[in-house]
């Protein structure tokens, strides 16, 4: 469980390329990556335990209307399994 501007733990895949990094949880839930992300790129597609902040930021849909973005600031990273779970929905 993520809670919000916290010390958090997420064991869950990881996904993306270049700085742009998001970790999706078993419910669906996907947060954005930010802060100690240099060690993530080697670990796309596994599934990790993000150890780090979360907190949400403002992102303009294309429709316009605002919308909730779930950020993870990294602090630590460590590697799990080199499958991913399948994620709930």
């Amino acid at each position: 469980m993520v809670f919000p501007r916290r010390l958090s733990r997420s064991i869950r895949c990881l996904s993306g390329s270049d700085d742009n990094y998001k970790l999706t949880l078993d419910n669906g839930t996907t947060y954005q990556l930010t802060g100690n992300t240099a060690e993530l790129k080697d670990h796309v597609g596994h599934e990790v335990q993000i150890i780090g902040k979360t907190a949400s930021s403002s992102m303009a849909s294309s429709s316009a209307a605002a919308s909730q973005q779930a950020v993870l600031e990294v602090k630590s990273m460590k590697h799990m399994s080199k499958t991913c779970k399948s994620v709930a929905r």
